[in-house]
Order: C-alpha cells, then sequence, then structure tokens
C-alpha cells in the first residue's frame, strides 16, 4: 500500500516533486529506525546488568502462598504462614561453551518441603539453562523406589520462565538481563521465548515501600539509585511482578498473580557471604 501511495503521489509531479517525496519517505524511513534503536536503549538501560554474585555468596527469601480454601475440605481462604529459602552460589559452570553460576536453593526450618534444588544461572543474562530437584533419602523399608534421587531438567540454552507449578511456595522467577531483556521505557512488554517481560524505572522509595522494613535497614549501604518493576508474564494467566534493586542479589519483593487474585509473594529477608 505504501509503495502504490508513493507512485500515485508521483505521477503527477516533476522531477523536483520526485525527488521531494523520495527524501520524504527517506527520511521517516530513518526516523523509524532511529526511533528503534532509541527504545531499544531504553530498554537496555531498564535492566541493563545482571545482579552481582560471587561464589560462597547467599540470600534468604521467604515466601506466602495463598490457600484458596479449596485444596484442603476445612481450609479457610487466607495467606499461609511464610516459609524460609536460602540461596547460595556454589561455583560457576560451563554450559554448551558459556559460564553459569549453580546456586543451590535449600528450605529452612519450619519448611516443609522435602526438596532441594540446584540452577545453572548464565552469568551473562541470568537465564537458566539447567535445574535438578533433589529427592530425600528414602527408607528402603518403607518406600519403594518411585523415581531417580535426582531428576534434572535441561532447557537447551533457551530463557525459562521457572513459575514452578510443581513447587508453587518457591520463589525462583528471575528476569532475563542485559541485551535480551526487551521492553519500551512505555512499559509496553516485548515477547521472549514463550514468556513477556516489560522492566520500568522506579524510585528507590518505590522500591523500599514494597521492602522487608528490617532487611532494608540492615543493607541500607548497599542500596543504588538503580530500582525497577519488572513484570513477566505468560500469556494472561500468570503475571509476575518483581522490585529490583541493582545492589542487591535478588528481587526485594515479588508476587505472582493468577488471573483475579495474587497466589503468591515472596520477600528478600537476609544476604551474607561464606
Amino acid at each position: 500500500m505504501i509503495q502504490r501511495s508513493q507512485r500515485n503521489c508521483l505521477k503527477g509531479g516533476n522531477m523536483g516533486s520526485r525527488k521531494r517525496h523520495t527524501w520524504t519517505w527517506h527520511g521517516l524511513f530513518l526516523l523509524m529506525i532511529c526511533c528503534f534503536f532509541i527504545v531499544q536503549g531504553e530498554v537496555a538501560a531498564a535492566l541493563d546488568a545482571p545482579p552481582a554474585w560471587s561464589p560462597g555468596q547467599w540470600w534468604v527469601v521467604e515466601s506466602q502462598t495463598y490457600n484458596t480454601g479449596k485444596i484442603r475440605r476445612g481450609d479457610t481462604p487466607g495467606w499461609d504462614s511464610k516459609v524460609g529459602w536460602r540461596y547460595q552460589v556454589e561455583g560457576t559452570e560451563d554450559l554448551e561453551g558459556e559460564p553459569y553460576y549453580v546456586v543451590v536453593v535449600t528450605p529452612l526450618e519450619g519448611n516443609k518441603c522435602a526438596y532441594t534444588f540446584r540452577y545453572w544461572f548464565r552469568v551473562s543474562d541470568r537465564s537458566v539453562g539447567r535445574r535438578e530437584v533433589r529427592h530425600p533419602a528414602r527408607n528402603p523399608e518403607v518406600q519403594k523406589d518411585i523415581g531417580p534421587p535426582v531428576v534434572a531438567r535441561s532447557f537447551n540454552n533457551k530463557p525459562n520462565l521457572l513459575s514452578n507449578f510443581e513447587f508453587p511456595a518457591l520463589p525462583v522467577t528471575i528476569p532475563v538481563f542485559s541485551s535480551r531483556a526487551h521492553a519500551s521505557s512505555a512499559g509496553t512488554p516485548r515477547t521472549l521465548s514463550q514468556r513477556t517481560q516489560a522492566a520500568t524505572k522506579i524510585s528507590t522509595a518505590d522500591m523500599k515501600g514494597k521492602a522487608d522494613q528490617a532487611f532494608m535497614a540492615k543493607v541500607g549501604a548497599r542500596v543504588t539509585p538503580d530500582s525497577s518493576l519488572v513484570k513477566i508474564s505468560q500469556g494472561a494467566a500468570v503475571i509476575e511482578n518483581q522490585y529490583w534493586n541493582a545492589g542487591l542479589p535478588w528481587c526485594v519483593y515479588g508476587e505472582q498473580s493468577n488471573e483475579t487474585f495474587t497466589s503468591r509473594r515472596y520477600w528478600l529477608v537476609d544476604m551474607g557471604s561464606n
């Protein structure tokens, strides 16, 4: 349609008119290209660099899941008690020629989850290349062998949403950082693999307003002016909102919404290094 309209406009004019129309179209094309790269630059700025991790570093996340009252007979709808998860960077390994951080996730005391987890996060952008679920030791006199002690899954070097419906209390969803994370500064999402991710800059006050206040008082010196709100979604069913600060290893607060209600929320509550 554009080419046909352009030919129709040129038919009734002289050479100068043709040149003017040609330069007009060239100018519009160049303007579109410039706008595209400007948007991409703003996108990269929103989540430019992943958080700084190093072997021996650890952090603790507390999470809650919403009980709809429909899972067990007699349950009352409401938030379950918080449970704790400890994340620790074991080291680095190469997968398909690229370096990955190996992070072990362990349930803390009071957490009824019987499994431990290992995740391989790509150093460049934190996309997940591999996951392992480690089953607890079984008593052979009581339990039959119902599967291998370690269940591994590789994601073939593709960013993964990691909503973990098998373990709804475990918050391991993470944005893809660096130039692979595309979203306009106006919040218009762009599709990445099978998920959609959008990031916008927010004030430090807005980030702190969502964070655990005791944790903020403890790590105040680590907080930087660079904070972002990231929305990660898969279709219209699941949306994950996360509040990130560039000086901290994990999001300070996140929540997962499923259609009309929030089904999970979680807070960064401690951090350190061995």
